[in-house]
């Protein structure tokens, strides 16, 4: 009696194939504008969530900046503690009015990279004192380490990013 070998696809085809299309998808032009209004989506309701943390716990934050082992800081905590749940709300309505949204989108990378400049500064200075500062993001987020959050941010700054190269070559494919 002969054995029949059945020539059955592996999983991991299935899954390359499963992510191929996914990916022809997203690089059809309505997968990124899918990917663009995701990213703006998430953006809008990170933004909303921390500066409503931040302006809710306007002490705690404070307080926490004046930790910060970063003289600038400690000295303006309480202007800063003002102004950056403002500049969050402020990039909440750039990114929410269509005609905005591209620089909403620039925006909120260039303060999503100061934020992770910050955590990087926090990271090293917990290696090098030992000491856990506590974040003064605001809400659930401020719950992550250093390490999380340095991700967490690198996530978004990779989405951002990339929803900004879409929305940069969509408006230059309606100049030409």
């Amino acid at each position: 009696m002969k054995a029949v070998y059945q020539n059955k696809p592996l999983k991991s085809r299935h899954f390359k194939s499963w992510f191929s299309s996914k990916w022809d998808w997203l690089k059809s032009r309505d997968g990124k504008e899918a990917f663009t209004t995701l990213t703006t989506l998430l953006t809008i309701l990170l933004f909303m969530y921390t500066a409503v943390s931040k302006l809710l716990e306007y002490d705690k934050f404070v307080f926490q900046m004046r930790l910060a082992p970063l003289p600038l800081m400690q000295s303006w905590a309480s202007v800063i503690g003002r102004i950056v749940p403002i500049v969050e709300l402020a990039l909440v309505v750039l990114l929410f009015v269509d005609r905005m949204r591209y620089w909403g989108l620039i925006c909120s990378l260039m303060l999503m990279v100061l934020f992770e400049i910050y955590i990087i500064w926090m990271k090293i200075m917990e290696i090098q004192t030992s000491l856990r500062l506590p974040c003064t993001c605001g809400g659930i987020v401020s719950k992550m380490g250093w390490t999380t959050h340095l991700l967490f941010n690198a996530v978004f700054i990779f989405l951002l990013g990339l929803s900004i190269y879409y929305e940069w070559k969509k408006r230059k494919l309606k100049i030409v």
